[in-house]
């Protein structure tokens, strides 16, 4: 069915999807500003804030607000980026005015009280001690601090215990005044509903002020080759490999797609398959790919015994070596466009993903690509261009390396760091 794209009188984007034969839909609010756009005295305010609209508004108490979205069997849900923030909501089709109203309303009239701010300040700080406390989450903060270094995109989106602290009312005013406007915001809807409607619904719904100056970025540089380790006392030693990639708006995407399923995707996967099933080196061991508006993040992870973190980072460079020397197989390439597509595909079945899917290619192109365009891009994907993309990616001046575990930086710093 026809896809309603369209920008209400107020300034504020709208794309809607309808869908026959499902009675689910998904409803977001994205808001175009994240972690990296806050300057060095609000680190975490977006995250903060995007706890305390759901303490309560003039309609409604924390409590009414979580009884709303059980009592109609729904989910409610938000969460921040490093470049994109959003709240969203998923019910039965019947119930998509309710939850309509109470996204609007938790967005646009939050009472952010002194004493919400000063309760919710102390579960943001045990949010802090949860990720640090949990190897794997900690290791991608220290990752990303790693490969983008002081750049506003290597700051954990949380937040610090110290940032946290030191935000005051005032403050997370201002900066949500700065961004939440109605150029900066996109409502995205998928699922069974009528476009008219719940365009005459939304622009009910939503009251944002008018527009405000945009907040401007500065691209990351690359670091080179970093080091990071963060000792700590652990059965295992968690590892995260990574190196620049390529941007959102890069015509490579889909290549690093690929490249990223060949290397480490999915069972099949040539590191998975070296390092779980012929070695035995880890039991988690997986590649990933981010992507941002101006800098992309390729890497690899996997939890090891200290006694084996030698021969696992010997493994991954021999992989690595082997597709910018010698190429990947037919077959290899043929498994992994087969795999990128039938999960593309398969996430269209829900209609929270479709509604992520239409709303990140409205904020990042411009327009909405058909899943059939998106295949056709994967099908295009070649040998050559695989190999290519991975010679200039797969450069060890540039590889970045966070450990966290019972090891000392200085039994890496030899091998890890440029002479």
């Amino acid at each position: 069915m026809p896809i309603l794209s369209t920008r209400l009188p107020s300034g504020l984007r709208l794309v809607v999807e309808p869908l026959k034969h499902v009675r689910s839909v998904g409803i977001g609010v994205w808001v175009t500003t994240g972690s990296r756009h806050e300057p060095d005295h609000l680190v975490g305010a977006s995250h903060f804030l995007e706890h305390l609209v759901f303490k309560g508004t003039s309609r409604r108490t924390a409590k009414a607000i979580a009884r709303t979205i059980d009592a109609v069997g729904g989910q409610l849900d938000a969460f921040t980026g490093r470049e994109l923030a959003c709240y969203y909501a998923k019910v039965l089709d019947e119930l998509l005015p309710e939850a309509l109203d109470l996204i609007s309303d938790i967005l646009t009239d939050p009472l952010l009280a002194p004493e919400d701010i000063e309760r919710e300040r102390r579960v943001i700080l045990e949010e802090i001690k949860l990720t640090e406390d949990t190897p794997t989450d900690d290791l991608f903060d220290l990752f990303y601090s790693t490969i983008f270094g002081g750049h506003p995109m290597g700051r954990p989106v949380f937040g610090t215990p110290g940032s946290v602290r030191q935000l005051q009312r005032d403050e997370l005013l201002t900066w949500r005044a700065s961004h939440l406007f109605a150029e900066n915001l996109l409502v995205a809807v998928s699922g069974s509903c009528r476009p008219e409607e719940v365009k005459e619904s939304v622009a009910e719904a939503f009251s944002f002020g008018a527009n405000n100056h945009p907040l401007a970025i500065t691209p990351p540089t690359p670091q080179g080759r970093r080091l990071m380790v963060k000792e700590k006392d652990s059965e295992q030693v968690h590892i995260c490999l990574g190196f620049p990639s390529v941007p959102n708006l890069s015509p490579r995407r889909y290549v690093a797609s690929t490249l990223n399923a060949i290397l480490g995707g999915g069972v099949a996967s040539r590191l998975f398959q070296r390092i779980r099933e012929e070695e035995g080196l880890a039991y988690a061991v997986h590649s990933f790919l981010d992507t941002y508006s101006d800098a992309g993040v390729m890497g690899i992870y996997a939890g090891v015994s200290p006694e084996e973190l030698e021969r696992i980072l010997d493994v991954i460079g021999q992989e690595l070596r082997s597709i910018v020397e010698h190429g990947v197989q037919p077959e290899e390439l043929a498994l992994a466009k087969d795999q990128f597509k039938g999960q593309m595909t398969l996430a269209l079945e829900d209609t929270a993903n479709r509604m992520s899917r239409l709303a990140k290619q409205l904020i990042t192109f411009g327009r909405h690509w058909t899943l059939e365009e998106s295949l056709a891009q994967v099908e295009a994907v070649s040998l050559d261009d695989v190999q290519a993309l991975a010679g200039e990616l797969f450069e060890p001046s540039t590889y970045c390396l966070a450990v966290i575990g019972p090891i000392a930086h200085e039994a890496l710093e030899e091998r890890w760091l440029p002479q």
